[in-house]
C-alpha cells in the first residue's frame, strides 16, 4: 500500500489526533485510480461496499462506496471522531439528533462534493446518500478505531450495535 505510506507517516506516534490531523494525513494520500479500483468493494450484506484498508488501536480507514440510489443506516461511530473525503460522485451527508425515545430527528443536510471533506464529531448521528445515477465513493479515518457505534431504525427505538 504505497499509496498509504505518507498518511501512516503522518500519524505514526499521534494516539488521539483531531479532525484537522486526520484531514491533513488523508491530504498526503495519491488517490489514483488504482488505488481505488484495488480497494473498492461492491455491496454484499450492506447496501453499501465498505472496505476497512487500515486498522490500528488508534486509527480505522475505510473506502465507502455507495452504488446509485443508495444510503447507509443512519448510524453513529460511538467515541471516535472522523473525517471523510469525497473521491467520486457527491453524497449527501444528513444529521441527526436523538429525541427523548432515542429516535433520530433529521437536524440539517449538506451536499458534499468531489474532493469535499465532511467531518464527524463523537457521537454523531447521521446518514450517508447517493441521490445520483452514478456511484459515489469516499474515503474515511476515524480515531480511535470505531467500537460501540450504533446502528438506528428511523421508525421504532431499536437500536442495534455493531
Amino acid at each position: 500500500m504505497k499509496e498509504l505510506e505518507d498518511f501512516m507517516r503522518a500519524l505514526n506516534g499521534i494516539e488521539n489526533p483531531t479532525i484537522q490531523e486526520l484531514k491533513s494525513a488523508i491530504e498526503t494520500i495519491d488517490f489514483t485510480d488504482d488505488f481505488i479500483s484495488t480497494h473498492l468493494t461492491e455491496p454484499n450484506e450492506l447496501p453499501y461496499g465498505r472496505n476497512i484498508i487500515w486498522v490500528t488501536d488508534h486509527i480505522q480507514a475505510a473506502i465507502i462506496h455507495l452504488p446509485a440510489y443508495t444510503e447507509t443506516f443512519i448510524h453513529d461511530h460511538g467515541d471516535s471522531v472522523g473525517c471523510a473525503l469525497v473521491l467520486e460522485g457527491n453524497l449527501m451527508n444528513t444529521i441527526y439528533r436523538l429525541d427523548d425515545q432515542h429516535l433520530p430527528r433529521e437536524v440539517s443536510r449538506c451536499l458534499v462534493n468531489r474532493n469535499d471533506f465532511f467531518y464527524a464529531t463523537k457521537y454523531q448521528v447521521h446518514k450517508m446518500s447517493n441521490l445520483n445515477l452514478e456511484r459515489a465513493i469516499s474515503f474515511h479515518v476515524y480515531s480511535p478505531s470505531i467500537h460501540g457505534a450504533r446502528t438506528y431504525k428511523p421508525a421504532s427505538k431499536a437500536v442495534l450495535t455493531t
